[in-house]
Order: C-alpha cells, then structure tokens, then sequence
C-alpha cells in the first residue's frame, strides 16, 4: 500500500516535471523566433537610402555665400558689441527699477 502511494507520487511528480520543462521549451522557442535580433536604432540606421538626386538642393548649394576669415572676424565683434550693449542696458534697468517692500 505504502509502495504504491510512493509509486503515484513519484509518477504525477514526474509527469509535471515533464509538462514544466516541455511549457518552458516551448516558451524559449516561441520568444526566440519572435525577437528581434537587430537593435531598433541598427534598424532605423539600415533603412535603403533614396538614391534619386535633388537638383534643387545642389543648385541652393552652389549658390552659397563664401565668407573670408576676416568678414567671420568682423562679424564676431560686432555680435561682442551687441552684446555688452545689451548687458548694460539691462544692467541700467535693473538698477533703476524700484525696490518692491
């Protein structure tokens, strides 16, 4: 009797054991066919490139204004100036304004 209840435990306990590791297979498999391998941003960055020319753009392009380095020089002091003229005004009205008690 005692022999056959070891028997029946061992068997149910061996049948989940079977039906744990078989759901757990199962599952490893559906979740490695189904993911993605690729990272979304190697995805994002392998997208096919438009290989039509815009004519347009090229034109816009060739048109630019080259600038020397001393029209850039001239140009960065008079955005310096600009910007302590702006500082000295604010400095003016911060100073006038009256303090709020």
């Amino acid at each position: 009797m005692k022999k056959e209840k070891i028997q029946k435990d061992i068997l149910v306990l061996s049948i989940l054991t079977f039906l744990t590791a078989l759901s757990w297979i199962t599952f490893d498999v559906y979740r490695a066919l189904t993911k993605t391998k690729i990272p979304k941003v190697l995805q994002q960055q392998t997208i096919p490139l438009d290989p039509s020319i815009d004519r347009e753009l090229l034109i816009k392009l060739k048109s630019r204004v080259n600038i020397s380095r001393d029209e850039l020089n001239i140009l960065k002091e008079k955005t310096e100036e600009t910007k302590e003229e702006n500082q000295s005004k604010q400095e003016t009205s911060t100073k006038s304004a009256a303090p709020i008690e």
